[in-house]
């Protein structure tokens, strides 16, 4: 049974803030692999951001710009801590470190991945990077 209250859902009796539900989705293997399926799916049309840990090196290998966003864990919690106000600090520091440890397999950019540190950047700037990086991709592959 799935109920909603606000921005909060509530799956099995278990109350569950934004995120936690992919949380709880993606720790299933079956379900990895039907959203894997589905991402390879839609990036086979192109012209697509399909946005995950393991996109670069495991859904889509071969796309032509690969961007690996990271921040250092002070601002990685000062931004969790924006998006849910409500969590406390220890609650938030296990929920990153759980997370964290969860999906270390596939927290590695791809080879071919531009690494851009998002720690000082607003989102703007991140997406001015990632617009200039796709823009000198197509100037690169226009006839």
């Amino acid at each position: 049974m799935i109920a909603e209250v606000g921005d909060m859902l509530k799956v099995s009796g278990k109350w569950l803030a934004p995120g936690e539900l992919e949380n709880c989705l993606v720790s299933h293997p079956a379900v990895r692999e039907v959203m894997r399926v589905r991402q390879r799916e839609l990036g086979e049309v192109g012209n697509v951001v399909i946005e995950g840990r393991d996109i670069g090196t495991v859904v889509a290998p071969t796309a032509e710009v690969k961007v690996y966003l990271v921040a250092d864990e002070s601002e990685r919690a000062r931004r969790r801590v924006a998006e849910r106000p409500g969590l406390a600090a220890d609650a938030l520091a296990t929920d990153l470190r759980s997370r964290d440890e969860r999906d270390a397999a596939q927290m590695r950019p791809a080879a071919d991945a531009e690494q851009i540190d998002t720690t000082h950047l607003s989102i703007d700037d991140v997406v001015a990077r990632i617009e200039e990086l796709v823009a000198n991709a197509a100037a690169t592959r226009a006839p």
